[in-house]
């Protein structure tokens, strides 16, 4: 469905995702999901990764000035804070997630983040802290990160199974071709942190947006989580047509060895440019239709 922002027309969702090969319901009210790249600026040096670099500064002052035009224009159901690697601006990033409760409090706030600085970040303004975790072992998943000074993890393990807000707590593994690539190391990921308390997990496939992504790119559906012992698949979603889905994703339930259930999914972006009602206020300062997409507003 077209949508005229700031001036110009956009794609938005007029339908919600497929649900089990059946055409998704209509949507309602029309609504964007908006990406809010904080800074460049990342300490770790993943190789599937194209979003990091120098940070170039970011105006506070220009960004509320728009997110307050936007919502005066459409629904904003999400804002998720990615980079680089948003919590190496803690205070800001606090600031800005307070700012954006205040403009609607039921807008869903995310912070997509290493771990770097998960722990300072505020709950109170923040619905989901997506931490990016690729494997249980400290020491490889620094070596995912591209870290190898032993000793030193981006995020320990101990800290992740201690955090108190685990009800807030989402830990998203991207499959990895030597790393997290099968069914059973899945279970193992979801049966470590999961003995803490973490109840919620998202295993990716890679986007193949670099010659290692697409060198070390697992399908989800190829290795079958619904495999996993214990585990039931309860649901499966896909954007695009229903035969030549444009996105894909499962949902899963699994009980635990001390009988509690915690929910997992997976997910393959497979075309990048399916990017339908998602907004990117970009470091430059510029609203883009998408990651790659034109600028709608500066």
């Amino acid at each position: 469905m077209k949508y005229k922002l700031f001036g110009n027309e956009i794609l938005i969702k007029d339908h919600h995702c497929n649900f089990n090969d059946q055409v998704g319901m209509k949507v309602n009210t029309p609504y964007v999901n908006l990406y809010v790249r904080l800074t460049d600026e990342c300490q770790a040096k993943c190789r599937f990764c194209t979003f990091h670099g120098k940070d170039k500064g970011f105006d506070e002052y220009k960004f509320l000035y728009t997110l307050s035009r936007l919502s005066e224009q459409i629904k904003i159901n999400k804002v998720s804070f990615t980079g680089g690697e948003p919590t190496v601006k803690i205070d800001l990033l606090n600031r800005l997630l307070e700012e954006v409760k205040s403009i609607d409090k039921n807008i869903w706030t995310v912070v997509n983040t290493n771990g770097y600085d998960f722990l300072g970040i505020k709950p109170e303004y923040t619905d989901s802290i997506a931490l990016s975790r690729h494997h249980w072992s400290n020491p490889t998943n620094n070596e995912i990160f591209g870290l190898d000074h032993y000793g030193y993890w981006i995020t320990d393990s101990k800290d992740i199974l201690e955090y108190p807000h685990k009800d807030k707590l989402h830990l998203s593994c991207n499959l990895i071709k030597g790393y997290t690539d099968s069914a059973e190391k899945c279970k193992k990921f979801i049966d470590f942190f999961g003995a803490g308390g973490v109840n919620d997990f998202g295993f990716v496939s890679l986007m193949g947006n670099n010659q290692y992504s697409k060198d070390h790119f697992v399908d989800f559906s190829t290795i079958d989580l619904g495999s996993m012992p214990d585990t039931m698949k309860a649901a499966h979603y896909s954007k695009g047509s229903v035969l030549q889905p444009t996105c894909k994703c499962a949902n899963y339930l699994t009980c635990l060895d001390d009988g509690s259930i915690v929910k997992s999914y997976a997910r393959y972006y497979i075309s990048r440019d399916e990017c339908k009602g998602i907004l990117v206020y970009d470091t430059d300062g510029k609203l883009k239709n998408g990651f790659d997409g034109e600028v709608i507003y500066e």
